[in-house]
């Protein structure tokens, strides 16, 4: 292939150092921070009135007559969240004020920032405006930049959670650590993988990704949109994988995963990050990430994503950006 770049990405092997220390402090009586936060169950309330944020009338508000809503914090990178609440919704942005979402956008991602004397501010995505909890309880955005008493909210340790979908690692083992950061490392390399092959070949080539904010439905999913019912419609995929341009098969990858991943799946994701893991806690220590595109194969192929061109190191960019985007993830 054109254009191939062989990069052992700082954030690729920092993301292998992470897995141990993934989500360590979520359930942890230390300080509340904005990081310790990921995963954990957690009531939010109000700073001015300790009121939480319960459910009324569909809604949420800071107070009122409902029990404190406990909700999983969902990270989507380093300091953003979706508030997954118990009914496997979301609190979201809805025009100027906060409503229920059925599922996470931009709108239900809050950047969570430290406001002093442990509270936060909750500061939406999609608008930019803060969360705020009026006199009465009432939720609202705030003006963009606002920081008042009514903008900080606190996080109270919480149980009853519902539990994110989210793949399982299914393996045990962790690597003996040096004496120092620089010592030895004993372990296996994985000298050749494409990480981020979603991206090359106009984007729409390759189904599934190492990660997804929203989560491993996000990252692995039906890929019918891309190979059409039963992969039909993907003749060069299905020569890739099957030797053959007709194959009838499986496209749903999470849950069932009947049909892929499988090794000989080349154009099916098979680097999920969980999975990554586990080859981790199986003994590897370091993978070289190669960062590559197909000039020629890109401009006859179809289907491209909007804003995407065939220029390899446009490709090349964007995988590695994405390896330091998938580190900030882990």
């Amino acid at each position: 292939m054109r254009g191939k770049v062989a990069s052992a990405a700082a954030g690729a092997i920092a993301a292998f150092a992470l897995f141990a220390g993934a989500g360590a402090d979520a359930g942890a009586q230390a300080k509340i921070t904005r990081y310790s936060i990921a995963n954990g169950c957690f009531e939010v309330r109000s700073a001015a009135s300790g009121a939480p944020l319960a459910k009324q009338g569909g809604a949420y508000v800071a107070g009122g007559s409902g029990a404190a809503e406990p909700f999983r914090m969902r990270p989507t990178t380093l300091g953003r969240y979706l508030l997954y609440d118990t009914e496997r919704r979301f609190l979201a942005a809805a025009g100027q004020g906060v409503g229920v979402a059925g599922s996470p956008s931009p709108a239900a991602e809050w950047n969570v920032r430290p406001a002093g004397d442990g509270a936060f501010l909750l500061v939406n995505q999609a608008s930019g405006h803060p969360l705020s909890a009026g006199a009465q309880g009432a939720l609202a955005q705030a003006a963009a930049g606002a920081s008042g008493a009514t903008e900080r909210f606190t996080f109270k340790r919480a149980q009853g959670c519902e539990e994110y979908p989210e793949a399982e690692v299914a393996a045990q083992g962790e690597p003996e650590p040096g004496p120092h950061p620089l010592a030895e490392v004993r372990g296996y390399l994985d000298a050749h993988l494409h990480v981020m092959f979603f991206e090359a070949i106009g984007g729409l080539f390759h189904c599934g990704r190492p990660w997804h904010p929203y989560g491993v439905a996000y990252a692995l999913p039906d890929c019918r949109e891309v190979e059409g019912p039963n992969g039909l419609l993907a003749p060069v995929q299905n020569f890739l994988n099957y030797g053959s341009p007709v194959h009838v098969h499986d496209t749903v990858g999470w849950p069932t995963f009947r049909d892929w991943p499988r090794p000989t799946s080349l154009t099916y994701e098979g680097v999920y990050y969980k999975w990554l893991e586990r080859a981790w806690r199986g003994g590897v220590r370091m993978i070289v990430a190669l960062n590559t595109d197909n000039e020629g194969l890109c401009e006859i192929y179809p289907f491209k994503r909007p804003g995407y061109n065939c220029n390899e190191m446009d490709s090349v960019r964007r995988e590695i950006r994405n390896l330091y985007e998938l580190e900030r993830y882990i």
